[in-house]
This record gives structure tokens, C-alpha cells and sequence, in this order.
């Protein structure tokens, strides 16, 4: 049996029980609200029209903390929002 298959094999075994959930602090939602209104105006002319978010929101959990960043997917800016009161 070829590698491929062992992991193929092994990947249809896995079962996925939970859900994977970020909240954001009241001064994160601030922030992202903040950064949100400034890139929505600012590169209001080179968004399309389809109706998704220009602001990518990433996690990145830690043993102390979840960090938070946001960017804008059109100007390429990112920005960290993590609420440090929280660690």
C-alpha cells in the first residue's frame, strides 16, 4: 500500500466533533470597527461589487491568548487588534 493511500485511509477515520469558535472583546470590536469605516472609505474605489468583506480577520491561538489581526485584502494593510488585557 502506497503512502497516498495510508493517509487517505486515515483521513476518512478522523472524525470532527468540534467547532473551532473566536469572539472578540469589546475594545477588539472597536478596533476592527475602527480599521473596518477607515479601509471601507479609503479603498472604497477598487472594491468589487459582490458583496464580500475586504477585511480578512485571522486568529492565532496560544497557551496565553488568541491573537487577532485584520486586513485589508485590497490595500494589503494589516493590523493587530489584540486586546492585551486579555492575556
Amino acid at each position: 500500500m502506497e503512502i497516498k493511500d495510508v493517509l487517505e485511509k486515515v483521513l476518512n477515520n478522523i472524525e470532527v466533533e468540534e467547532v473551532l469558535s473566536f469572539e472578540l472583546s469589546e475594545k477588539e470590536t472597536k478596533s476592527y470597527q475602527k480599521f473596518y469605516k477607515k479601509h471601507s472609505k479609503k479603498c472604497k474605489d477598487k472594491m468589487d461589487t459582490i458583496g464580500t468583506s475586504h477585511i480578512e480577520t485571522t486568529f492565532t491561538p496560544t497557551s496565553l491568548g488568541n491573537f487577532v489581526s485584520v486586513k485589508c485584502k485590497i490595500c494589503g494593510k494589516i493590523k493587530d487588534i489584540t486586546d492585551m488585557d486579555n492575556f
